[in-house]
């Protein structure tokens, strides 16, 4: 076969057409692996195509599919008795049906590999967008795969536990692993952005964020999408003393820290890749962000109803972040107004922020230093939570945990 040759094998595509004829259960074998449009030659596949046309009504043979060709428009030689026939006599071995498929179906793999490789020479040679480019070739190769065949079953529990650790992979002990998300809501003003920026700071400093105790120290990148440079800055500087007067250490290459009050717009590319590139940058393990809603631009597209489907680009985008960077999420937003049986803690906008964190904490005031912490959701695993959280201690916020009904030290 030349170098140039567009890869195909017609005699494998004579030998699994004939096979099919012959025995029905060399059909399905093949059907599991291969349609009409993976066949190179433009007449084994109408014949295919007739094949599985009449198998969906009953059985095949040479004359029923040769009829199914004439309902269909084809005929004359390689359609009629005469040449149908012809493949039934050339079939080498109707046993190997399968293997015959699968070569076809490799065939017809790699001349998609080949036409989506010229797609994307034409669009770079054409296009402005280096970044566009990328993307769509990516989207052209991710439907591109070989087959898997007949299906088989999943493991069974005994397998399923034996490749997988079923250790806790902790970053912050008994609270939160690697990979978790977690979103929290409270009225505005509540302070939830200074206890998530609380939790960052303590995490760097190895800290556990509701007990004090040491803890192993993480990376951590604090991206405050609302307030200006200045404002973080004097939030920061309040968390450092705190950090200093508790005799905490923070090593500043583990602590980074961003303010962009324009927002991200996770829906488009750009920004998606920006806040892919800080995570891998920083090696990030906890990224503390938000608000929520100051994570995409303008209003969801008209019929999107409810916004889900801009909700569910912006959790895909932060879903992708975070298992190809390891990082665990943990994120804040606004709460809805209240009504006449109080606030609602559920996260303002689309359900879909309802459904997506593995752990969603509101925050309800009690009184001025007091806030009740309270699950919107419920939480996925079992982990450590406070009961109450104090304002107005050597930290901003301290726990007050269910076991000992005390405040943390």
């Amino acid at each position: 076969m030349s170098t140039y040759e567009i890869p195909h094998d017609d005699n494998a595509e004579e030998a699994v057409i004939g096979a099919a004829l012959i025995s029905d259960v060399a059909l399905e074998a093949a059907a599991h692996l291969i349609d009409a449009e993976d066949f190179h030659k433009a007449g084994h596949a109408h014949v295919w195509h007739a094949i599985t046309q009449t198998y969906a009504g009953g059985k095949v043979d040479a004359i029923t599919v040769a009829a199914q060709l004439t309902a269909n428009g084809f005929t004359g030689e390689g359609y009629d008795l005469a040449s149908l026939s012809k493949l039934l006599v050339g079939v080498p071995s109707v046993t190997n049906a399968e293997r015959y498929a699968r070569i076809v179906a490799e065939l017809a793999t790699r001349r998609r590999v080949l036409s989506a490789c010229r797609t994307t020479m034409e669009d770079a040679w054409h296009s402005t967008d280096a970044a566009a480019v990328a993307e769509r070739a990516r989207d052209m190769f991710a439907d591109i795969d070989v087959p898997a065949g007949k299906p088989v079953p999943d493991q069974d529990y005994l397998s399923f536990m034996g490749e997988h650790e079923t250790e806790y992979d902790w970053l912050i002990p008994q609270v939160l692993e690697h990979r978790d998300r977690m979103l929290v809501t409270a009225g505005e003003g509540a302070g939830k952005s200074v206890l998530l920026a609380q939790i960052g700071v303590m995490t760097a400093a190895g800290l556990h964020c509701w007990t004090h105790k040491p803890m192993q120290a993480r990376n951590v990148g604090i991206i405050d999408l609302e307030n200006s440079p200045r404002m973080l800055a004097r939030r920061m500087k309040m968390l450092r003393d705190a950090a200093d007067q508790a005799g905490a250490q923070i090593d500043p290459q583990r602590l980074r820290v961003r303010s962009r009050p324009e927002g991200l717009d996770l829906t488009s590319r750009t920004d998606r890749r920006w806040l892919m590139e800080r995570c891998i940058a920083n090696s990030t393990e906890l990224l503390v962000i938000g608000p929520a809603y100051r994570m995409s631009a303008g209003v969801a597209a008209k019929g999107d109803v409810g916004g889900e489907d801009h909700a569910r680009t912006v959790t895909k985008a932060l879903d992708e972040i975070r298992n190809r960077c390891n990082v665990t999420l943990l994120m804040e937003t606004h709460a809805p107004h209240g009504n006449n049986y109080g606030r609602d803690l559920r996260p303002f906008g689309s359900s879909v922020w309802l459904r997506w964190p593995e752990f969603g904490i509101g925050i309800r005031k009690e009184d001025s230093t007091n806030f009740k912490v309270e699950h919107w959701r419920g939480p996925r695993d079992r982990r450590m939570w406070p009961d109450t959280l104090v304002r107005g201690r050597r930290w901003p916020w301290t726990a007050i945990m269910p076991q000992q009904g005390t405040v943390a030290a």
